[in-house]
């Protein structure tokens, strides 16, 4: 997961692969399918697509026959978050939705409703709903500060930043994109939003103001998260 981050997915997949070979030899069915499952979005990175799609199909059956809540919801995100990179926004909403529904159930990591709120926000957003995106990104930064989960709640600041930009607030995006990078401690390199939303903004604000506001954002910490997202603060 750390190499994914560092924007390495081939190192990251050669250790996934070898999580699954473990998790077989140690006949753990749950933890196979669940590496599996993080072995498709860095296989996507590195433009195998068809290799992702095929690991996901392979995945999916098994983790309808785990049968555990956890696991389902984990592949309906999975789906999702693959089918909305890969430009299918239909089949993405469909997987999304469902996850969030599977991942409202007690006992299931409420990380997951947060990424797959997350994923929802990210589509409402590119097909101009900007309330709904709103809606969702507000549930996942929820959801993640309830879970304590600062990895997530670093995903949701981020899809709060696609929101400020899609509104013309490209120097709160990159305040935003800059609290993520502070509050998860290191840039998410696998998230391909990220770098869109660090682009785009840093063309509308130049070098200088997008890496002054981007700074402002590095000096929020999980204490000082609240304040920095109350308007006027």
């Amino acid at each position: 997961m750390l190499e994914g981050w560092r924007g390495e997915p081939a190192a990251a997949v050669g250790h996934y692969r070898r999580a699954i070979e473990f998790a077989a030899a140690f006949g753990s069915t749950e933890d196979e399918v669940t590496f599996r499952l993080f072995t498709v979005r860095p296989l996507w990175l590195l433009g195998e697509r068809d290799a992702a799609w095929a690991q996901l199909r392979q995945a999916q059956p098994d983790a309808e026959r785990v049968g555990l809540p956890e696991v389902v919801a984990l592949a309906s995100y999975i789906a999702g978050d693959l089918a909305r990179l890969d430009g299918q926004p239909e089949v993405a909403r469909e997987a999304l939705l469902r996850a969030v529904r599977l991942a409202s159930s007690r006992g299931v990591a409420e990380q997951l409703r947060a990424v797959a709120s997350t994923g929802l926000g990210y589509l409402a957003g590119a097909e101009g709903d900007l309330d709904a995106a709103r809606d969702w990104h507000t549930q996942a930064l929820a959801t993640a500060r309830a879970a304590a989960d600062a990895p997530v709640i670093a995903e949701a600041l981020s899809g709060l930043a696609d929101l400020a930009l899609r509104e013309d607030h490209a120097e709160r995006a990159a305040e935003l994109l800059g609290a993520s990078l502070a509050i998860r401690g290191t840039q998410d390199r696998s998230v391909p939003d990220d770098q869109r939303v660090a682009d785009e903004a840093r063309d509308a604000l130049g070098p200088a103001t997008y890496g002054e506001a981007c700074r402002r954002g590095q000096r929020v910490t999980l204490d000082t998260l609240a304040g920095f997202l109350t308007p006027g603060a």
